[in-house]
């Protein structure tokens, strides 16, 4: 008997039927390992975005860390010092409590320190002044270099001494006058042996060691993966700058007060500050090569800082400070 031909208006022949199948398996399998990519990428650029916002944050409260060092910290090393890295290892008993103490600044520390971003710092006051914990629920906190004048509790004989003419001493791919750098290392690679406390097992480049940082790697791209943010001196400048203007007129305005008119000449204006905090003399505010002060009259002065360009006027019986610019 003949066979009956295939009729089927949408699969054809049986054979026919399961080459369809098989290809429209083939192509449902091809377009979840696409979507599954896509999604995966979808995942790392929500991850790149939170650690970026979580690096700008951190950099914010470095800055102000620093600007703000003179008031939690009256009796310290003065405005624009920043404490030192952590460097106890992420070690945690069964029951997850920290074998060691974690997430603080190991003080004093050495040249060229580098080490995990505190999560914290306690304050004299016994208030904490946070800074971050992103990435420690999976061993990649931020880590963090400081330049060694910048150092609020320098150890091995470093001076501390930093006004507005000191330079930073780190820097990020060539660029100098950097005073902190602040980096999120991303996953291991191999031969980084994680948990610990070398710089080696989360940094790659150099990075690992300083002063010299970079963003990337030319010579061997695919295994770095660090994102670094610098902390630039410029970027403390007016902040820090504008803080002592801040303390200093306190000081003058008393002088005022005591003798009828603002100090005559830049010798005098020195000699003002025998009632202000220690740290204006010793990180030399107080001197010409740092400070120039200019009269313009009985109740009106003028103070500009070397490496910055502003220009502040204090005027007696004002509470306003000018400024000739936004910034230095």
């Amino acid at each position: 008997m003949k066979k009956s031909p295939c009729r089927s208006p949408i699969f054809g022949c049986h054979r026919g039927a399961a080459l369809l199948i098989m290809m429209l398996l083939l192509f449902v399998a091809a377009m979840t390992v696409i979507l599954r990519g896509l999604g995966g990428g979808n995942l790392k650029e929500q991850e790149a975005a939170a650690t970026s916002e979580a690096l700008a944050k951190v950099k914010d409260s470095v800055i102000a860390f620093a600007v703000m060092y003179a008031d939690n910290y009256p009796a310290g090393a003065g405005v624009g010092h920043l404490m030192c890295p952590d460097t106890d290892a992420p070690a945690f008993d069964a029951t997850g409590i920290p074998l060691a103490p974690y997430g603080v600044a190991n003080s004093p520390c050495g040249p060229n320190a580098i080490g995990r971003l505190p999560h914290y710092v306690t304050l004299p006051s016994g208030k904490p002044f946070p800074l971050s914990d992103h990435g420690s629920g999976v061993d990649r906190q931020f880590w963090y270099a400081v330049a060694d004048r910048a150092l609020a509790n320098p150890a091995g004989g470093l001076s501390n001494i930093f006004n507005s003419a000191t330079p930073g001493t780190l820097s990020l791919d060539g660029q100098g006058d950097i005073v902190a750098v602040i980096i999120a290392p991303g996953p291991p690679f191999g031969g980084q042996n994680r948990p610990g406390t070398s710089p080696a097992a989360y940094l790659e480049a150099g990075n690992a060691l300083g002063p010299a940082f970079v963003t990337g790697w030319p010579a061997n791209p695919q295994n770095f993966n660090d994102r670094v943010l610098a902390v630039k001196r410029s970027e403390l400048l007016l902040p820090m700058t504008a803080r002592v203007v801040e303390e200093m007129k306190k000081h003058l305005d008393a002088y005022h007060v005591a003798g009828g008119a603002y100090p005559a000449d830049q010798a005098a204006f020195a000699g003002a500050f025998a009632a202000a905090p220690p740290w204006l003399a010793a990180n030399q505010w107080l001197q010409a090569t740092v400070t120039t002060y200019t009269p313009l009259s009985g109740n009106s002065v003028t103070l500009a800082f070397a490496g910055c360009g502003i220009t502040y006027t204090l005027t007696f019986g004002s509470a306003t400070i000018g400024r000739s610019q936004t910034h230095c």
